[in-house]
């Protein structure tokens, strides 16, 4: 659970106690959203490893870095306070910097700076990044844990894997006779060899079932029903254990050829609605995040159409857009607030 950032302002608080909170919080949330901090190092011919023995926080350019990486990082953590959801309501709506010097507090025109200072009350603000000649006092360990609390969601890929049944089944229209009237013996094909059917061209979407007819005189009747699981990528080791909450964000796009209702509503969707739905996702004993959706269970129909239609095929149901980024981890980090 996390604790929060120690005060700057307390009497007894050290610099370095603010820095080693400040360090672990800006690794944690590079960890997360993969952009690290371009430390710059005393003498560059030293390797980076261990920093500390090649970085000068006294200098106005340790600061500055971290600052950089603030202004470059919010952008790949979504909007908690306006979204989750952009305005249209088709995808997840990000930080701007706009908007994330907002949620996190901070002045519109970015950090506070000072040249001068008495040690006690507000001295004259400026706006901006760290320069050369600014004062590196405890509104600057402030405004940066503000800042790293404001980055909170964080995105992933996900893997998917579908599994499909089915049956698809035809039947031969004899001359000058409605393929409505052979509808009934296709079904029965189809059902026949359920659920070893496979797929078929004549099917569009993730789950849907058809009937229809083709000029060439055959009943044909398609049932497919899919599995499909969606798993988030891997959290970064080192945080592992921060990832309280995983939700898969992805749109459903109704396929409605026919007009026909007969479905039984468990085919019908399995709780989806037209436009973005929200799937929360398990953690899993060997700690992935999972989420599955459909069914392998045989749709059923409670009618066959009662008019007459000719269609290369016909289909009904929800057909999944699974996008690059479509799920958010939602973080408990060291310190926060």
């Amino acid at each position: 659970m996390s604790t929060p950032f120690t005060s700057p302002y307390k009497s007894d608080v050290t610099w370095q106690d603010l820095l080693d909170e400040i360090t672990r919080a800006y690794l944690e949330r590079g960890q997360a959203c993969g952009i690290g901090v371009n430390m710059p190092r005393i003498n560059p011919r030293i390797p980076r490893n261990p920093p500390e023995d090649n970085i000068d926080v006294q200098a106005a350019a340790y600061w500055l870095a971290i600052q950089d990486w603030v202004e470059s990082a919010c952008l790949s953590f979504v909007d908690h306070v306006n979204g989750p959801l952009n305005a249209n309501e088709d995808g997840l709506l990000m930080f701007t910097l706009t908007t994330f010097r907002a949620a996190a507090g901070l002045h519109a025109d970015g950090f506070r700076r000072a040249t001068e200072w008495t040690g006690t009350g507000n001295p004259s603000w400026s706006y901006g990044k760290m320069q050369a000649d600014n004062i590196i006092g405890p509104w600057v360990f402030e405004e940066l844990q503000k800042s790293v609390s404001a980055m909170w969601w964080s995105l992933t890929d996900v893997n998917i894997s579908v599994q499909v049944v089915g049956g698809y089944g035809t039947y031969e229209v004899p001359s000058g006779f409605s393929f409505l009237s052979y509808a009934s013996d296709a079904k029965d094909d189809a059902l026949a060899v359920w659920p070893d059917g496979g797929d078929h061209p004549y099917s569009n979407g993730s789950i849907c079932a058809g009937l229809g007819g083709t000029p060439s005189g055959w009943a044909r009747y398609n049932l497919k029903n899919s599995l499909v699981d969606i798993t988030a990528s891997d959290a970064p080791s080192g945080i592992a254990d921060k990832l309280t909450d995983c939700l898969c964000y992805l749109v459903a796009v109704k396929i409605d050829n026919s007009g026909w209702s007969g479905f039984s509503s468990t085919f019908e969707g399995y709780g989806l609605t037209q436009g973005v739905n929200i799937l929360p996702m398990t953690q899993q004993p060997d700690d992935t995040w999972k989420v599955q959706y459909g069914s392998l269970i045989k749709p059923t129909l409670a009618a066959l159409p009662t008019t007459e239609f000719i269609k290369y095929h016909d289909s009904h149901g929800y057909k999944l857009q699974l996008a690059p980024n479509n799920a958010v981890r939602k973080w408990d980090f060291t310190n926060q607030g």
